[in-house]
């Protein structure tokens, strides 16, 4: 395709939805007062890497049991389908297991588009591991809520998260790799806040006002100034 004729124009996000709220009230009302979270927002299919995000958690646990004392790593999301849905959780809960972190790992059923927000409060941290992804709105919902995102380097996430502004972006899908960017956001109040701040003012540029405003400008560049002839009443005729 000939670049020049391409107009890309990405969805938005709810700012007055999502925004930063009571983090701890959030917690509270998921049953995680006095917890630290890293969240999952999915579904819980390979493509979405929860796998990863369970070896990660694991990982940051071995590596930093100070930093990683009161952390659980909570998945909201359900299988995608197929004739058991329960076999994805059940091998979920299994590799949690083996890992030795399956009293760290809570996993939640779909919530409503409405009440995503309180999840994303809830939350110190996303995680986004995903091995394949257009364009990556729960990465974008959680920053708007600021919430720093840990996301995999595919797809549209380079897009949706400003590397070392609002998140942080990984090449591939090694668990140790996400796990030392998760070690570092729960160790350190100072960067926490400063991706926290960024993931604000990024998703703000993600606004639906900002879509609207694109995608009228591509409907403009399409059609050329018309004028419309006015009837007897003064009302544009059709």
């Amino acid at each position: 395709a000939d670049p020049h004729r391409i107009r890309l124009v990405p969805p938005g996000v709810d700012l007055q939805r999502f925004r930063p709220g009571d983090g701890e009230a959030a917690k509270s009302s998921l049953g995680l007062t006095g917890r630290r979270v890293a969240l999952f927002v999915g579904r819980l299919q390979m493509l979405k890497g929860p796998d990863v995000a369970i070896r990660a958690t694991a990982e940051a646990i071995r590596r930093s049991s100070r930093t990683t004392a009161r952390l659980v790593l909570v998945l909201v999301g359900g299988p995608s389908g197929g004739p058991d849905r329960s076999l994805e959780v059940a091998r979920l809960m299994e590799l949690a297991s083996e890992e030795r972190i399956v009293d760290r790992v809570l996993f939640l059923p779909p919530m409503p588009h409405q009440e995503l927000q309180r999840a994303y409060r809830a939350a110190d941290v996303l995680l986004a591991p995903s091995r394949s992804e257009s364009f990556g709105l729960v990465a974008l919902e959680a920053q708007a809520c600021g919430i720093p995102v840990i996301a995999a380097s595919v797809g549209g996430l380079p897009y949706v998260v400003a590397d070392g502004v609002s998140g942080l972006l990984v090449n591939g899908h090694d668990p140790r790799s996400y796990a030392d960017r998760l070690v570092a956001i729960l160790s350190d109040p100072v960067l926490a806040g400063r991706l926290s701040e960024g993931a604000r003012a990024h998703a703000a540029l993600y606004s639906w006002d900002i879509t609207t405003e694109r995608m009228r400008s591509v409907y403009a560049e399409l059609s050329p100034a018309r004028e419309y002839p006015v009837s007897m009443s003064g009302a544009l005729a059709p």
